[in-house]
């Protein structure tokens, strides 16, 4: 809970840091996996996402991301009657994870601009067990210690920006580690493909209004008859 405290307090001060620089607000969807890819994952889902970002300058952004990501992996059973094996039950993982970040843009000045990025805070893991009712005599019902761990996360990714530099959308790829205690495994990592859309209000770093030009008037001479 102090964790969460004082990343929302991190943020606050990033968000009131200047009266200039745009923010910018995506949401997308993501697929997880733990421990690896496709199959060769230990728990595997999808998820969404959400940040609020300010840019301090037109190549480096600060900010928070929160997410809500369920994944999940089959318990599986082969006995001798059986030709195949048979999933019995089902072990739910969700991952909340609340951590404040750090994005740099490698150019500016293209549609396409590709970024690294670096965030760290807060993850919240929650665990449930389903069991079928005609299997529970083969396994007990395994428990998990639901616990908010401290983790961090590097990225890469490219932001498409339209030329009014407002609507966006991004494609990202992360490595997320995670710190739990060596009663819940220890360290553990997962691997996520991030995409969504973006929008930005607000005046640009170092913005100032157009000056207009306004040219001097032609000299005027008074011409008098001379008698």
């Amino acid at each position: 809970m102090k964790k969460t405290l004082l990343t929302t307090i991190l943020f606050l001060c990033i968000l009131h840091f200047g009266s200039l620089g745009q923010i910018q607000i995506s949401s997308g969807f993501s697929y997880i996996g733990e421990g690896g890819w496709g199959n060769k994952a230990q728990y595997a889902g999808s998820g969404i996402d959400i940040s609020a970002k300010k840019y301090l300058t037109e190549n480096l952004r600060i900010g928070m991301n929160w997410g809500v990501y369920d994944m999940r992996t089959n318990l599986m059973v082969q006995t001798q009657s059986d030709a195949l094996p048979i999933v019995y039950g089902r072990i739910l993982k969700r991952i909340v994870p609340l951590n404040v970040s750090a994005d740099y843009f490698l150019w500016k000045k293209h549609l396409i601009k590709p970024f690294v990025g670096l965030s760290t805070g807060t993850y919240m893991s929650q665990y449930d067990t389903q069991i079928e009712k005609d299997y529970e005599y083969l396994t007990p019902r395994k428990t998990f210690e639901n616990s908010i761990n401290w983790g961090f996360s590097p990225s890469v990714g490219f932001q498409l920006q339209e030329s009014a530099d407002r609507l966006g959308l991004y494609l990202k790829f992360s490595y997320t580690g995670i710190q739990y205690s060596s009663s819940q495994g220890g360290y553990t990592s997962f691997y996520g493909v991030y995409a969504g859309f973006s929008f930005k209000f607000g005046k640009k770093v170092y913005w100032r209004p157009p000056v207009l030009t306004v040219p001097k008037p032609a000299p005027y001479f008074e011409s008098k008859d001379q008698r």
